[in-house]
């Protein structure tokens, strides 16, 4: 799969995704209206205390995360693999190959290419899921390295912060990690 289409369609992906767990963590009771009017601050003081009690719970289920290369990685890998064509060209125009070398060349460039991209995208869900054993309310329940996807099961709030490591590209319902280990 090419790099740039696989980081479009999880961006695209992405939105929709998060704003569902973050939904469902303000339907659990995590944000709170305002009163200006004392008569109503003591009435709703035990309304408060019920929200308190809703929030200290926060909404438990899975979810696909699509872990990917971090932006620096993906364009030090392009610039080697641009750096390797233009070695390519370069031997051609100076007689160090025939007419059929380079595209054996090239195939193997590219191959080189798709393996260093799939050697690093494991990585990157090895440091996700890392990240996880350590966070409390997270736990891993599958994972394929190569496709760059986890299903994840945990309370909203720590689920919605996996989005600060850098090589979280997605979050997506958890019917989509069937998808994204389909798209290798």
């Amino acid at each position: 799969m090419e790099l740039q289409s696989r980081r479009q369609l999880l961006k695209l992906s992405a939105a929709g995704a998060t704003v569902s767990v973050a939904g469902c963590s303000l339907l659990n009771g995590s944000s709170e209206s305002e009163s200006t009017d004392p008569q109503n601050d003591a009435a709703d003081s035990s309304s408060a205390d019920s929200a308190d009690v809703q929030s200290d719970t926060p909404a438990e289920g899975s979810i696909a995360v699509a872990a990917d290369i971090s932006d620096e990685a993906a364009s030090q890998l392009q610039q080697e693999a641009q750096q390797r064509q233009q070695e390519i060209r370069q031997q051609l125009a100076d007689g160090e190959l025939n007419q059929t070398q380079p595209q054996e060349e090239y195939r193997q460039a590219q191959s080189e290419y798709e393996n260093s991209q799939i050697e690093l995208i494991a990585d990157s869900v090895e440091a996700v899921e890392t990240h996880i054993v350590d966070t409390d309310g997270l736990e891993v329940k599958q994972a394929t390295a190569e496709a760059g996807a986890l299903l994840v099961d945990g309370g909203a709030e720590p689920i919605v912060r996996l989005l600060s490591l850098n090589t979280v590209v997605a979050l997506l319902a958890d019917g989509e990690y069937s998808r994204l280990t389909q798209q290798q």
